[in-house]
């Protein structure tokens, strides 16, 4: 009986270890991911700015690329079935250090794009997949989408590469028409 009794024993506290282990596990990361997971949203203000910390960003254009000529040269066009379109931001930063963050477009229907690798659609060196969104050389920086024909661009999203100081902040751009 007494064995019994310790092992029932024994059995109830293994499994409220479990539990409050799990327990703390769980809300970690439950925090973790509500901390900085891109979900709020920082849209520009009157004069077009949106800021995050010490970074300001501002869309300076986005708008079809008919062709690109590469640093060679050459005059490169979008595959058929595919428009290629320019991004250009602004950039007035405090930082002391450079920040990345990476750009995405979403069309009309939800979908979500991300600059184009340069190699696949043969651009070497022409396109980044992301943008320096703190300290920088050049306030204006630019990235090449390619998007299907049918895709309505509604908005750019500029989301931080690998923690704006442990935030869920992003950058949102509205479109005009979107």
């Amino acid at each position: 009986m007494r064995r019994s009794l310790s092992v029932a024993l024994t059995g109830v506290a293994l499994a409220a270890a479990i539990g409050v282990t799990a327990w703390i596990v769980a809300d970690d990361a439950r925090r973790g991911y509500l901390e900085t997971e891109p979900r709020v949203a920082v849209e520009p203000d009157a004069d077009g700015w949106a800021t995050i910390g010490e970074s300001s960003v501002r869309l300076a254009a986005f708008a079809p690329e008919p062709s690109v000529t590469t640093d060679d040269g050459e005059t490169w066009f979008a595959p058929d079935g595919y428009t290629a379109w320019r991004l250009e931001i602004e950039v007035e930063s405090t930082m002391d250090e450079l920040d990345s963050c990476t750009p995405r477009v979403v069309d009309g229907e939800g979908r979500t794009f991300t600059p184009i690798d340069p190699d696949a659609v043969g651009l070497p060196d022409l396109n980044f997949s992301t943008l320096d969104c703190g300290l920088q050389d050049d306030p204006r920086l630019g990235v090449l989408f390619v998007l299907p024909d049918d895709a309505e661009p509604v908005r750019v999203e500029l989301v931080d590469s690998v923690g704006w100081g442990v935030s869920p902040a992003f950058y949102r751009f509205p479109l005009a028409g979107g």
